[in-house]
């Protein structure tokens, strides 16, 4: 089971990449890993709001994606949701 969890968080970790890269790209900033570190960090509080602001959503009714950033968010959450949450997992961002 572990395993199983890993490979989940590994899944998220990648998707969660695959965001930040969209977002640097709507941004107009060009690859995420070629940034400056504060244009890193201004993309990636970008990225973990729109991710809360999808959870949140999705939460409250089934929200489709319009976006392909929007397909991102799903997917993520999608693979979130399937990682049993364990103490002092509540609030991470990824």
């Amino acid at each position: 089971m572990a395993d199983d969890i890993a490979a989940l968080e590994r899944q998220r970790d990648a998707k969660f990449q695959e965001i930040l890269e969209a977002i640097a790209s709507e941004l107009k900033l060009g690859k995420f890993d070629t940034l400056s570190p504060a244009d890193q960090e201004r993309v990636e509080v970008e990225a973990e709001n729109a991710s809360e602001r999808w959870m949140e959503q999705a939460e409250t009714g089934a929200k489709q994606p319009t976006t392909p950033l929007e397909k991102l968010l799903a997917e993520h959450y999608a693979i979130a949701m399937k990682i049993p949450e364990t103490e002092g997992s509540e609030g991470e961002d990824r």
